[in-house]
């Protein structure tokens, strides 16, 4: 052996790189064109980071033998350490042309595709040629991966199915399964493999995670309490989990909490841009709405496109009654995305609250455009329709509600007041029983019953639905003012008396209840109490001559004949009513 290659090899050894490229030469120059020595040569130069001359190097033993793969792998690496990723993938396709089934070839080959990010090529690369070489299940599972990439959801499926069946204990390929399932709401189907993968690792955080939210899809709030927090008890950092376990606390109304968490999280996770927005939302929750605008606004100076935050800044700008700046950041969602539907719908809505009804409702169909299920913007369309007492058309849209989400209460309370308002007092009355069955607490159903019960001279039912309105909110005055005209036709009339006093307590300037409680209490035969309540009405109402005729007679029926003239005068002093003073004279004579 050439003494100097001797050499040459021990400095390699000790890492004296340029010695041994001196020796390397020196053996070179005995035997020319050698191969051995010229990948020795590079090698070196490699070692010290000498890349041209390595380039060089390795080059020449292409020239000498194109057929050498480790030679392309070595020069393919040059490349790859010095970023031209592109050379390096036309230096392996190259050798892919000698040697088209080296598995060593194919795997780098299909690395560089991936880190290029040049996915479609990668997929194709792997479905077509490495997977037919190492059918492998880690290589099912890239498969997967890349499928998924490129939105070939179906097949990503197939290859995790196949990458799972080849090693039923790969966990990775099973929660890739699972959140497949997930996201099309085959939630049966993800539960099972969420248990298989429990069997195989009863920690997995992943099928934690899935599981958790699948749980917030079926509104099991609680049980995605459990889920997240198992998750963060092991992995405090994770961002994801702690997003979903404040979404379920904020979804139990629990925004402090939800407050909590995302704050935590964000102490490890400063610059997440998805915490932060949740934080916004939370605070805006809690009418905290300083706080919420100032992290909308931080989010908008990283993010200016960023709907969330926009979403945040229109709802914000919306509650404080802002509401340019409310259209401002809705129309900059729109010139991003100008069939986002919530953007079109609150624009709508905010039309609408301007007055802009014509305007409002253009929005609002654009948004059920864009979105045929969009329940808020169809309700917001029914709603309008109905104010405008077009209610065909509001008829409509309540059931088209009604055909995407059966016994929706807000569309089964539009469709018993457009019955009520047409005068279909039996559909009326079926629908209202229907939304009390639903809500027993729906105090206005009650007192429509009881409105129409009255009107069809059924006082007993109109009593029992009126007294459940009474209870749930007894300081509406609507409902003991109807409650003690029922109780008048019942003849009951000291209930009435209490029901027109409570009526009169919360609607104190109500001329017509202060009238009819007058009457009441002129019937029970208290005099004094009636001229009180009457003297009251006629403040309110000074030219009011049902006022003066009850007043006379109180106080006729009192026998205090001295003020029944003096108010009768003091009316006619005011007025000259020639046809008020015939009646008066009539009603004098009686």
């Amino acid at each position: 052996m050439d003494k100097n290659l001797e050499e040459a090899g021990i400095c390699l050894i000790n890492r004296d790189y340029k010695k041994a490229i001196e020796l390397y030469y020196k053996a070179l120059a005995k035997c020319e064109n050698n191969i051995f020595v010229l990948n020795k040569i590079a090698h070196c130069y490699m070692l010290l980071n000498n890349y041209d001359k390595a380039i060089f190097n390795y080059e020449k033993i292409i020239e000498l033998e194109p057929e050498n793969i480790e030679t392309y792998l070595s020069l393919a690496k040059i490349f790859e350490i010095l970023n031209d990723k592109t050379q390096a993938v036309e230096i392996l396709e190259k050798a892919l042309t000698f040697e088209p089934n080296n598995t060593s070839l194919l795997e780098y080959l299909f690395g560089l595709y991936k880190e290029n990010s040049q996915f479609d090529k990668a997929y194709e690369f792997l479905k077509t040629k490495l997977i037919n070489l190492k059918p492998t299940s880690a290589n099912y599972f890239l498969l997967g991966e890349l499928a998924q990439k490129l939105d070939k959801i179906d097949e990503a499926m197939q290859y995790f199915k196949k990458s799972a069946e080849i090693n039923p204990n790969n966990v990775d390929a099973k929660v890739s399964i699972t959140r497949i399932l997930f996201m099309q709401k085959d939630f049966v189907s993800a539960k099972k493999y969420i248990v298989d993968i429990f069997v195989i690792d009863a920690d997995n955080l992943e099928a934690h995670k899935l599981l958790g939210q699948i749980f917030i899809e079926r509104q099991d709030y609680n049980l995605a309490l459990d889920e997240f927090n198992t998750v963060l008890i092991k992995n405090p950092k994770d961002a994801e989990a702690a997003y979903y376990l404040a979404y379920a606390y904020s979804m139990l109304k629990q925004s402090k909490l939800a407050v909590d968490v995302l704050s935590n999280a964000l102490s490890s996770n400063p610059e997440n841009i998805e915490l932060k927005t949740a934080l916004a939302y939370n605070y805006f929750s809690l009418h905290e709405i300083n706080k919420a605008l100032n992290i909308a606004k931080e989010i908008i100076t990283i993010e200016p496109a960023n709907i969330e935050a926009l979403r945040l800044l229109a709802d914000i700008y919306v509650d404080t009654k802002k509401y340019t700046l409310a259209l401002d950041s809705l129309n900059t969602i729109l010139e991003k995305n100008p069939k986002n539907s919530y953007a079109l719908y609150k624009k709508g809505y905010v039309l609408s609250i301007l007055g802009l009804d014509s305007d409002a409702l253009k929005y609002f169909k654009k948004s059920i455009a864009e979105n045929n299920e969009y329940l808020l913007a169809i309700l917001a369309v029914a709603e309008l329709e109905f104010k405008r007492k077009k209610y065909k058309k509001a008829l409509e849209f309540y059931n088209k509600i009604l055909d995407i989400k059966p016994n929706n209460y807000a569309a089964l309370c539009g469709i018993a007041e457009i019955a009520y308002n047409t005068g279909d007092f039996d559909k009326a009355k079926n629908e209202y029983l229907k939304i009390i069955k639903i809500n027993p607490n729906e105090v206005s159903a009650y007192f429509k019953l009881a409105n129409i019960f009255y009107d069809e001279k059924d006082f007993d039912l109109a009593l029992r639905y009126v007294s459940e309105a009474v209870k749930l909110d007894e300081t509406n005055s609507s409902y003991q003012y109807l409650c003690a005209k029922i109780l008048c036709e019942l003849n009951l009339l000291q209930n009435a008396a209490e029901s027109f006093s409570k009526a009169v307590e919360f609607a104190p300037d109500n001329t017509v209840y202060l009238i009819d409680f007058a009457d009441v209490l002129f019937l029970n035969q208290e005099f004094d109490k009636a001229i009180v309540v009457a003297k009251r009405a006629l403040r309110f109402e000074p030219e009011n001559h049902e006022i003066y005729k009850r007043l006379a007679l109180f106080y006729e029926e009192k026998g205090d004949l001295k003020n029944k003239n003096k108010i009768l005068k003091k009316y006619l002093k005011k007025h000259k009513d020639e046809e008020f003073e015939k009646q008066i004279t009539k009603f004098s004579t009686k």
